[in-house]
C-alpha cells in the first residue's frame, strides 16, 4: 500500500528528537497515522521544496517516541512495506529489539545520542542510566585520546620545524665559509620555519646582506631575488657573477658587485673577530 493512500485515523503523541542545534533533546506532540503495530506516519508538512512527512514508533504503553526517518517527499510515493524495512533497519521492531541494539553499541564502543537515551528511560530506567554513565565515560575517552593526538601531531611539527631550519642554518654555514675562503657561492633560496606550515623563503645573498647589515636598495634585491644564480669569490673579492639574462633587464646589476664586496667585508670580519 502506498502512504499517501493510508486513511486510518490520526492520533496525537508525543515524540523524542533533537532540536535544530542537533544536541538539545526536546518533546514535541505530532498527529500521526497508525501505519502497522508501533509504526506511524505524521500529517503532511510543507517547506519549501514541497510537502513532505515523518515515520515514527511508538511503542504500546510508552507515552514518547521516536523518530524512524524524517523529512519524506509526498511525491516519491512509498510503500507500507519500505516503511517497515526502515523500522527494522532502525531496530526499533519491539522496546526489546532496540535494547539489543544499544547494548551493541555499547560493547563495541559506538555512540548513543541523549535522545535514545531519554526514549529508553520510559521503559528501563536501570539501562538508560547505564547508557548515560558509558556515554559520558566514552567521550572522556575520546577527549583523551584527542589530546594525546594533538601532542603527537604538535611534536611531529616541532620536528619538522627543526629539521628544516638546521637544514637552512647548514645552508647558511657553507655560505659564509664559501665566502671566507673563495669559491662558487650558488644563490639558492632558503626557508625558515616558524610552523609546519608557516615560513619566510629568501635568496641566500639577500639573506646574508641582511644579516651582516649590509644596506642594499630594495631595486637591487629585487634584482638578486629574481635574476642572480651565482657569484665567484677569490682573495676577498667577488670576481664575477652569473644571472639570468631574460625580460627587460638583460644586463647585470651596476652597483652588485659593491653590495658584495661589502658583504665579504663584513662576514671576513665577524669571523676573525670571533
Amino acid at each position: 500500500m502506498n502512504l499517501n493512500e493510508l486513511n486510518t485515523p490520526f492520533e496525537q503523541h508525543k515524540i523524542i528528537h533533537f532540536a535544530k542545534d542537533g544536541n538539545t533533546v526536546v518533546h514535541r506532540s505530532y498527529e500521526m497515522q497508525p501505519i502497522e503495530g508501533a509504526l506511524y506516519k505524521s500529517r503532511v508538512e510543507k517547506d519549501k521544496w514541497g510537502e513532505l512527512y515523518h515515520l515514527f514508533v511508538v511503542f504500546p504503553g510508552v507515552e514518547q517516541g521516536i523518530p524512524v526517518v524524517r523529512s519524506l517527499r509526498v511525491h516519491n510515493d512509498y510503500t507500507t512495506e519500505e516503511a517497515k524495512a526502515w523500522q527494522k533497519r532502525s531496530h526499533l521492531d519491539s522496546p526489546e529489539e532496540y535494547l539489543a541494539y544499544l547494548d551493541t553499541a555499547e560493547t563495541e564502543d559506538r555512540h548513543i545520542n541523549l535522545a535514545e537515551i531519554e526514549f529508553v528511560r520510559q521503559f528501563d530506567a536501570q539501562r538508560a542510566d547505564r547508557y548515560a554513565a558509558y556515554r559520558i565515560a566514552r567521550y572522556a575517552r575520546l577527549e583523551e585520546k584527542c589530546i594525546e593526538e594533538r601532542r603527537r601531531r604538535e611534536e611531529e611539527d616541532a620536528q619538522y620545524v627543526r629539521k628544516m631550519n638546521e637544514r637552512a642554518k647548514t645552508q647558511v654555514r657553507e655560505a659564509i665559509n664559501v665566502i671566507k675562503n673563495g669559491g662558487e657561492l650558488e644563490n639558492t633560496d632558503i626557508s625558515f620555519y616558524s610552523g609546519r606550515y608557516a615560513h619566510s623563503t629568501y635568496a641566500i645573498v639577500n639573506y646574508l646582506m641582511r644579516q651582516y647589515g649590509i644596506e642594499v636598495p630594495l631595486r637591487t634585491q629585487g634584482w638578486i631575488n629574481r635574476k642572480l644564480s651565482s657569484v665567484t669569490i677569490r682573495d676577498g673579492d667577488c670576481v664575477c657573477l652569473r644571472y639570468q639574462r631574460s625580460g627587460k633587464a638583460k644586463t647585470a646589476s651596476n652597483v652588485f658587485f659593491r653590495y658584495m664586496n661589502d658583504l665579504i667585508g663584513a662576514v671576513c670580519a665577524h669571523e676573525e673577530a670571533a
